[in-house]
């Protein structure tokens, strides 16, 4: 039996869950180990990271699934979290169902749920892994982080300028447009992170179901899903421009501002994931910059 199946048994049996079927399930991300076990009604999805040196997002995932189905998005619930042998777990329900196939309605759906997830606002049980480094207060760590990012703009000794991240007039650039930033009235709340029609399960007996809060995070939502999307994009070819559509017309979001908005979030945001990896992840430095080339490229 291989040792992730043989790790989820044991903490399946730690919480009552007894059979002999387990099955390890591929191809549902990278980040984590997917374990089914259990018989018939009983079976429970066993998950773990991969990568033990990662921080845990199990009790952050718990309690974003919590607040969503209170908010009306169905969701699997999470049953149990825990550390066995120094590696952090999560069990929850399995739901019967499928990936959802890709196309404008799926999508409209997502941009559904995603306007309800980012009407939650943080209470004070709220994990800690669910905030910035800027503090615990969406709106007040947004512009400290806008702050940060202006500030490193104006040094004199600007050691992205001596990496090629950008040009001088390219800084100027970046500089401009988090300014502007500084008057636009977001709406902050809870972004899922990691929307896709992978993690939205079709079901036969109910609305469809959202996976995976693992990336999930306070701050301007709306726009932090966009840009997660951006991502998904450019790694499996979806949301294409339609289904994009569809997205904006279920999450009810205003395409025009969108329009101005976002290029300007994007590159302050990857301007700031070049700062934070030249401090605290010096190995994704150099992807930092390309994403940060790649969206002065856009503009």
């Amino acid at each position: 039996m291989p040792p992730p199946v043989q790790f989820a048994r044991r903490v399946a049996l730690r919480h009552g869950v007894r059979g002999a079927h387990a099955e390890e399930i591929t191809g549902l991300g990278s980040e984590n180990h997917v374990v089914v076990v259990g018989e018939d009604a009983e079976r429970v999805v066993v998950r773990f990271a991969r990568d033990r040196s990662k921080p845990a997002v199990f009790a952050s995932e718990a309690w974003c699934a919590r607040r969503s189905a209170t908010a009306g998005v169905p969701t699997a619930e999470i049953l149990a979290t825990g550390t066995l042998d120094g590696i952090d777990y999560g069990v929850q329900e399995l739901v019967p169902g499928r990936p959802a196939a890709t196309g404008p309605a799926a999508w409209e759906t997502l941009g559904a749920y995603a306007a309800a997830i980012h009407r939650i606002v943080p209470d004070g049980d709220a994990p800690d892994a669910l905030f910035t480094r800027f503090g615990r207060d969406p709106a007040a760590a947004w512009h400290s982080h806008l702050a940060y990012n202006l500030d490193r703009l104006t040094d004199d000794d600007d050691v992205l300028l001596r990496l090629g991240a950008y040009s001088v007039a390219e800084r100027a650039e970046i500089r401009d447009r988090a300014a502007a930033l500084r008057d636009v009235p977001f709406s902050f709340g809870l972004s899922h992170g990691d929307l896709s029609v992978r993690n939205l399960l079709v079901r036969t007996d109910g609305p469809p179901v959202l996976l995976d809060w693992g990336c999930a995070s306070f701050g301007p939502a709306l726009y932090l899903d966009l840009l997660a999307l951006e991502r998904e994009r450019d790694t499996t070819g979806h949301p294409s421009a339609e289904e994009m559509d569809a997205f904006v017309a279920g999450a009810e979001a205003d395409r025009s501002v969108i329009a101005t908005v976002l290029p300007a979030f994007r590159l302050v945001q990857r301007h700031d994931l070049v700062r934070w990896a030249l401090e605290r992840r010096p190995d994704r430095l150099d992807e930092s910059v390309s994403g940060l080339r790649a969206a002065l490229a856009m503009e």
